[in-house]
């Protein structure tokens, strides 16, 4: 992901850092469906970190009683309380410019792979997207 992004984030001046512990972390997944769910996220937390001075985004992967963890994280203007419920809901979106369908789908690919996906965000400070496989 980071390879594949990097370039963006540059563009971005968004920060990109990423950590997996440990370094031979794996997880039995259909790659191309994870792969879509990663793209969409760091996709979207760059997207809302653009623009904030010191903008950073964060992939960690690790494990936690017996579960793999990857948790996409940034210090962007975060979500409202009041859209925290509503962001894997199909159509809709908080951008001028967005669909609502990437966050459902990533809700149905983790679904399909027996996982989860949740969000915890304060606003202006930081938002986290946690899947758990």
């Amino acid at each position: 992901m980071q390879s594949l992004l990097q370039p963006q984030f540059d563009e971005s001046d968004v920060e990109f850092h990423t950590h997996v512990d440990p370094p031979t972390l794996e997880i039995t997944a259909d790659g191309e469906q994870v792969e879509q769910v990663l793209l969409n996220l760091l996709r979207n937390v760059r997207q809302a970190a653009t623009g904030k001075p010191g903008a950073r985004v964060e992939l960690n992967s690790y494990l936690s009683r017996g579960k793999v963890i990857l948790e996409i994280a940034d210090n962007g203007p975060g979500i409202v309380e009041e859209a925290l419920d509503k962001v894997s809901i199909p159509f809709f979106t908080t951008k001028q410019d967005g669909s609502g369908i990437g966050l459902s789908l990533c809700r149905q690919i983790m679904r399909a792979h027996r996982g989860s996906i949740s969000v915890r965000a304060e606003p202006e400070v930081r938002t986290v997207f946690t899947l758990r496989f």
